[in-house]
């Protein structure tokens, strides 16, 4: 069974209408514009857009937002 207890709020996202979490599967960088975004296997990420031919929009735990393939995501 799992415990209880209390863990810092900063570590816990609200996520809104239409979003969801996903685990990257593999180490990748992907851009957006002229910044990159490092993506680590088995980190969480939230989808903020819809799916278009195969791409995402992710944001990660500190804001940054970038197009990822899908083939790299999968559902938590």
């Amino acid at each position: 069974m799992g415990r209880t207890g209390f863990f810092p709020s900063k570590y816990v996202s609200r996520l809104n209408n239409g979003e969801r979490p996903l685990q990257v599967t593999h180490n990748l960088q992907v851009t957006d514009g002229d910044r990159g975004l490092k993506l680590l296997r088995d980190q969480i990420v939230i989808q903020v857009g819809d799916e278009i031919d195969g791409m995402v929009m992710i944001r990660n735990g500190d804001h940054q937002q970038g197009v990822c393939p899908t083939k790299y995501l999968q559902e938590v």
